[in-house]
């Protein structure tokens, strides 16, 4: 999966409720021990593989970084803030949030501003929630959400932990 397809995964509506998931399990390894392991574990290994991931791009001439896990680090901290939102009850939007992991990912890895992020890739990252669903459909443009396809459902691939 290229990373700009993980990042509009990663910011999109299919992911609240893992983000509800990470939200809470960070906040709820303050007071347990084993779970702060466990966080921490899943945080080096997401570090980790976007660190490698940062760095291959880095070889092949498409990223332009000197510190990869730095880069890595404001990328996570932008997905992580993101995720911030949500356990809102009402759901804040703003049109820069729709774009902030791209534009983030893109200065971060010394991409020309806007090479991930189109008029297009706009309108299709706002498609992927519902209310801006509906106001993609009365502007005449496409819903381009997947069909057929379950939310993923945070439970699924959950290490139950003990403690």
């Amino acid at each position: 999966m290229g990373l700009s397809r993980l990042l509009r995964r990663l910011g999109g509506e299919d992911f609240v409720d893992l983000g509800r998931l990470w939200l809470n399990a960070r906040h709820l390894s303050r007071y347990r021990p084993n779970l702060l392991r466990v966080v921490a574990e899943q945080e080096a290994i997401m570090r980790d593989a976007l660190t490698a991931v940062i760095e291959d791009g880095v070889r092949a001439g498409d990223f332009t970084t000197d510190d990869a896990l730095g880069a890595c680090v404001v990328i996570l901290v932008a997905v992580d803030g993101l995720g911030s939102y949500a356990n809102d009850d009402t759901r804040f939007t703003h049109p820069a949030l729709d774009t902030l992991l791209f534009t983030t990912a893109e200065r971060e890895l010394g991409l020309e501003p806007g090479r991930w992020v189109t008029a297009a890739d706009v309108c299709a990252i706002a498609a992927d929630s519902a209310d801006s669903a509906d106001r993609a459909h009365e502007h005449g443009l496409p819903d381009r959400r997947p069909r057929g396809r379950r939310p993923m459902n945070p439970t699924d691939r959950v290490h139950r932990v003990p403690g």
